[in-house]
């Protein structure tokens, strides 16, 4: 909608739209366990370690995400758009899961 609300800064442009900051691994599995009345258990293994507790196609794609999973940047389009997430990455992560879970959609709403 901003794209199409400034076409003279937007015509011929590509822009990220990502969450404003980059969260880590560590910070979804905890927030995943909070909203099921959890603690995250984590223990940080060396990665020959860990992916042997895992089957080689797990092991495989996890790779490939640490190797591959960048952080976007929406610095062009605050600038350009003046766009601004209206969620961060935890909380549209928990929005997504709790369209499985409607008990934790009603804990959140």
């Amino acid at each position: 909608m901003l794209a199409l609300a400034h076409p003279a800064r937007a015509i011929g442009e590509a822009f990220h739209v990502a969450a404003a900051e980059p969260v880590t691994m560590r910070a979804y599995a905890e927030a995943t366990a909070a909203w099921f009345g959890q603690e995250a258990r984590l223990e940080l293994l060396p990665w020959e370690e860990w992916r042997r507790t895992v089957g080689e196609r797990d092991a495989a794609i996890t790779r490939d995400h640490i190797l591959h999973s960048p952080h976007a940047s929406i610095q062009k389009a605050r600038i350009a758009l003046a766009f601004a997430p209206r969620y961060s990455a935890i909380a549209a992560a928990r929005d997504a899961v709790a369209a499985m879970y409607p008990s934790l959609r009603r804990a959140y709403d």
